[in-house]
């Protein structure tokens, strides 16, 4: 799936348009996964080029791309604002989660603000500007928010509930973990354009008594995150058993992790297979059902154990999503275990992707 660029000065009626169609047809022509998608793209394409011809904001339109992206229901889609419209978009220094779909503010940035609103850590948000916090989430937030599953649609709209105009104040009616209520306003301050003052390391790592080892990987875009990795673990002495915690990780390239695997594993094993759809309009010539049904796949990559270091050979759980399910690992095997511990057979992930060769991305999570 092509990102989206959009100009950096005010469209006009003609280039919205001309946005729109380039998203439609990279979608079209391109997507992976249209067995998974339940809305009719012909006729989004339709209803927004008559939106498109509206007169509008650039931030109604974003939005409204926004909008159209989540229909294709794919965690990795997205449609990436110019720094100029991105300087426009804000939200508080609030770090928001669900839990069980309530959203809580798990932690905040410290600033004059919030030293006056004094946002309680494991507060709950109860509603946003008068309007239940379910209700603004599902009509407001939720037909915007990309993601390839309904729970990390949800985490995600939670996530970015508070997003908007950069300067503008919002209400928020908070439950106190002792169960009293009361208001708090806070400022939309913190821009697309800014560093987010509440961004996870990309690698966290921490140790408990008895030798268990928890190493939160939160993203794998930097070459840094597997050099800390072996600093960590120079030869694993120590260690009884590792935790590896993948909920939070954001992307980034595949032999980072490829890197990381190849120290925990004492074998080889090969690792998921992408292909992308093959476009041949000349079947639509023959009135074939479809020209996108042919696909091009190599082989799937294949981590090889690491022959420059030590590798671990422990028991190993890796949590892999916001799921009620958590993967172990042992003696080289994947095998994942269901919420209640029974184990079940090594399953290899074969699910088409669409995925650049060049950059080893995936088009959805």
């Amino acid at each position: 799936m092509a990102v989206a660029r959009l100009a950096g000065q005010q469209l006009v009626a003609t280039e919205r348009a001309e946005v729109v169609a380039t998203l439609w047809a990279e979608a079209r022509y391109n997507f992976a996964l249209w067995d998974r998608v339940r809305a009719d793209w012909d006729s989004a394409l339709s209803a927004n080029l008559r939106l498109a011809a509206q007169p509008q904001s650039d931030v109604l339109f974003y939005r409204r791309l926004r909008r159209l992206v989540a229909l294709l229901g794919d965690g990795q889609a997205a449609v990436v604002p110019p720094a100029s419209l991105r300087s426009r978009i804000a939200r508080p220094p609030l770090l928001l989660e669900s839990v069980e779909q309530r959203p809580l503010i798990r932690e905040y940035a410290e600033n004059d603000e919030m030293r006056v609103a004094r946002p309680e850590r494991l507060a709950e948000i109860v509603a946003v500007q008068g309007v239940p916090a379910e209700s603004w989430i599902r009509d407001s937030v939720l037909p915007e928010t990309s993601a390839a599953t309904p729970t990390d649609r949800w985490q995600r709209a939670v996530q970015w509930m508070l997003q908007g105009e950069k300067g503008t104040t919002i209400n928020l009616l908070v439950r106190l973990p002792g169960g009293a209520q009361r208001g708090i306003s806070v400022t939309r301050s913190v821009s697309l354009n800014d560093r987010w003052p509440l961004e996870r390391p990309d690698i966290e790592i921490d140790s408990f008594p008895g030798g268990v080892v928890v190493t939160r990987v939160n993203a794998l875009a930097e070459e840094d995150v597997v050099r800390r990795f072996d600093r960590a673990f120079p030869d694993f002495a120590g260690v009884t058993g590792l935790i590896v915690d993948l909920r939070h990780a954001a992307g980034g390239e595949s032999r980072y992790g490829y890197a990381i695997l190849a120290r925990l594993t004492g074998r080889a094993f090969p690792v998921a297979r992408w292909k992308t759809p093959q476009y041949r309009p000349v079947f639509r010539v023959l009135r074939a059902p479809d020209s996108a049904f042919s696909w091009y796949g190599p082989p799937p990559d294949t981590v090889l154990p690491a022959a420059d270091r030590p590798g671990y050979a422990g028991p190993i759980a890796v949590l892999a999503s916001n799921a009620p399910r958590t993967f172990w690992w042992r003696s080289g095997t994947p095998r994942a275990a269901s919420s209640s511990g029974r184990r079940r057979p090594a399953v290899r992930a074969t699910r088409s992707r669409s995925r650049s060769p060049r950059t080893g991305r995936c088009s959805s999570r």
